[in-house]
């Protein structure tokens, strides 16, 4: 699930990410950086009632692991729950579909 980007949107990835890991809760309803784009490492874990799945993922620039869906899934599931940012990544609003961002160790200890 990876493509090609140029050096520029890489940069934009990376400040974007720098804002995404750090913005907690509040950012959760504004939406959070969900593009396939942005991740590496996709895995699938589960899967909500309403058929969108939730992935373990690394964002690019990062080691740290996750919990959460693909702006581009949630789009033909709940398309009002993403939007595109200014940097063309797209984001989901979490709070929209009922799904949990977690980290991989939050998600896990609470399995």
């Amino acid at each position: 699930m990876q493509l090609a980007q140029t050096q520029e949107q890489q940069d934009n990835l990376n400040k974007t990410m720098a804002v995404s890991t750090g913005i907690g809760l509040a950012g959760m309803a504004v939406g959070m950086l969900s593009d396939a784009r942005a991740k590496r490492d996709i895995i699938p874990v589960a899967d909500l009632p309403n058929g969108i799945h939730l992935y373990r993922f690394r964002y690019k620039n990062s080691d740290q692991q996750y919990v959460g869906v693909i702006a581009q899934q949630v789009a033909t599931i709940v398309p009002d729950a993403v939007t595109e940012g200014a940097d063309g990544y797209l984001r989901v609003n979490y709070a929209r579909i009922g799904a949990p961002f977690m980290t991989w160790e939050q998600w896990h200890a609470a399995r």
